[in-house]
């Protein structure tokens, strides 16, 4: 026979290697650093009524995984500023 405590000890020791998340290491996709600049830079002086969230859309429907944020920074360490449309918003409320 087994007595409770013992029960509840295989519990513990089942729940504690079952969820420990040893395997998991939290971390942040990586930017590809050859590639995915210059086809932000490139898609973006293409396009140049694209804002960053179309390019990043763009680019993630072409199979690039990016954050709209690191297009924006891209574009912004390019010098490339907002759409037109963008444009016109920041200009009117200066």
């Amino acid at each position: 026979m087994v007595t409770p405590a013992t029960l509840l000890a295989w519990h513990r020791r089942l729940v504690a290697c079952k969820w420990d998340y040893t395997s998991r290491r939290p971390s942040r996709a990586t930017v590809d650093g050859s590639r995915d600049p210059e086809a932000v830079i490139q898609m973006a002086t293409d396009n140049p009524a694209w804002g960053h969230r179309r390019v990043q859309g763009e680019l993630v429907r072409l199979g690039h995984p990016i954050a709209a944020s690191t297009v924006w920074q891209i574009m912004h360490d390019a010098g490339i500023g907002p759409a037109p449309a963008a444009q016109a918003r920041l200009g009117s409320s200066s």
